[in-house]
Order: C-alpha cells, then sequence, then structure tokens
C-alpha cells in the first residue's frame, strides 16, 4: 500500500508540474521551457507538499477506513460464525430433546396398551371358570358347528378345548350335562385317525374313546365331541354346544 501511495504521489507532482518522471532534461512546448525533474523528493519543495496535502490527507483517511471496514468486516464474520455454532448446538440439544420425548411417549403408549390388552382379556375371562390350572368355558344353552365353535372360542380370547389329563377331564365332565354332547379342539382333518388339537397344533395329548370309537359312519365325521364322560368322531357340519380353553397368563 505504501509503494502505491508513493508511486501516486509522484505521478500527481508530475502532473502539476507537467513533466515526465522518467525524463532529466529541459523539454519547450509552445515557446515555454519546463523542467524535467531528476530527484523528484528532492526537487519537489514546500510548495509542492503543500499542494498536494489536501490528496494526501484524502488518501490517508481512505485507506484508514477501508481498514477499519475489513477489521469490521473480520469481526461480522466472527459473530456470524459464533452465532452458526449457537444455532448448530440449540438445533442438536432440540433434536435429542424431541427423540427422548418420542422415545418416552412410545414408552407410555406401550404400557397403556398393555394395560389396556389385560384388562380386555380379564373381561373376557369373566365368562370362564377356573378347572385345575386353567380356564374354561361351557356352552350349555347355544349349538354351533365346528367352523362357528371354533370362531366363538377365538373371539373370547381362547381355543375349541383339548384335555391334558384324565384329571382335567373328570373335572369338566362333572360340569357337563350328561344327555348333551358338547364339541371339543380336536379333529383329524390333516389325516384320518390322527387326533390333532387346534390349540397346539400337535396331537391332542389326551383322549378317552367310548367302546367302538372312533367310529367312522359318514365321511362328515372328522370332529371329536364329548358325551357322558367318553369321546367319539362326530359330525363337524352339526349344531353341538362347546367347551373353551383359555391361559390366563
Amino acid at each position: 500500500m505504501f509503494k502505491f501511495l508513493t508511486f501516486v504521489f509522484y505521478a500527481v507532482i508530475a502532473k502539476v508540474l507537467k513533466v515526465p518522471l522518467s525524463g532529466s532534461e529541459d523539454v519547450s512546448t509552445d515557446g515555454r521551457y519546463m523542467c524535467l525533474l531528476h530527484d523528484p523528493p528532492n526537487q519537489c519543495g514546500e510548495f509542492c507538499l503543500s499542494a498536494l496535502m489536501p490528496l494526501i490527507d484524502h488518501i490517508a483517511r481512505h485507506q484508514e477506513q477501508w481498514i477499519t471496514c475489513n477489521v469490521k468486516s473480520n469481526e461480522t464474520e466472527a459473530k456470524l460464525g459464533k452465532i452458526e455454532a449457537q444455532l448448530t448446538a440449540v438445533k442438536m440439544k432440540s433434536e435429542e430433546q424431541l427423540q427422548a420425548l418420542l422415545t418416552k411417549i412410545e414408552s407410555q403408549q406401550s404400557a397403556v396398551m398393555e394395560t389396556l390388552l389385560q384388562m380386555n382379556r380379564k373381561i373376557m375371562f369373566l365368562r370362564f371358570d377356573r378347572v385345575g390350572s386353567r380356564l374354561f368355558y361351557i356352552e350349555h344353552n347355544l349349538g354351533q358347528n365346528w367352523t362357528s365353535a371354533l370362531n366363538s372360542c377365538n373371539g373370547m380370547g381362547g381355543h375349541l378345548a383339548s384335555f391334558k389329563s384324565e384329571e382335567e377331564f373328570k373335572d369338566i365332565s362333572a360340569k357337563l350335562n350328561m344327555d348333551t354332547s358338547y364339541r371339543l379342539g380336536i379333529n383329524d382333518f390333516a389325516e384320518k385317525g390322527l387326533f390333532i388339537s387346534v390349540s397346539s397344533g400337535k396331537t391332542a395329548p389326551f383322549l378317552k374313546w367310548k367302546p367302538g370309537e372312533p367310529k367312522y359312519n359318514h365321511i362328515d365325521q372328522h370332529c371329536v365331541t364329548m358325551h357322558y364322560g367318553g369321546m367319539w368322531v362326530d359330525s363337524c357340519s352339526s349344531n353341538i354346544h362347546l367347551i373353551c380353553e383359555a391361559d390366563d397368563n
């Protein structure tokens, strides 16, 4: 910047004196002689300096303004950088807080849903009686075919019943009308003679056949019913009372 000001200074002197900076001899223009400066800093006296001082002051003031602007620009950039960093930190903190809030809400929703499910199960199981370690519902009034009975028990939160032991079978038998048949959740749809429990999808754990059973008199006999202390293979399309089972855990 100093070299630039020096050059401008000398150029202005030359302009005022109307001489080239590179020349060193006197020249004539329109009959008038001008002195060519060999050493402008030494040859230019107080007159030159007084004439050029306003220009020098003007350049100096602008130079100070440029420096001030650069400083202020740097300060502004630093402030903007600081503000940007603060905004980034606030954004990250807000996102973390929002994620924590969403996680908390999801956890609370899961807890509420679990509570509602448990309450719903308890309400549904009000119709069931505990027999041994499990719950059973016995329908004494309405007769249903296999499909309707299956859907009815599922709608109550259970399955068509099968028994795990003879003790369980006897406890249920004591609650039945002796002259009435009750549909169980056991069938041999997949393979004749292979009786599967619908609640487990496995071979029925306990069967107590009446004498001569299982006996097939027509093609619709694939569903097991319970009657008067024993079991037999009965029609799946006939309307028969049902027994449902459920676990309360």
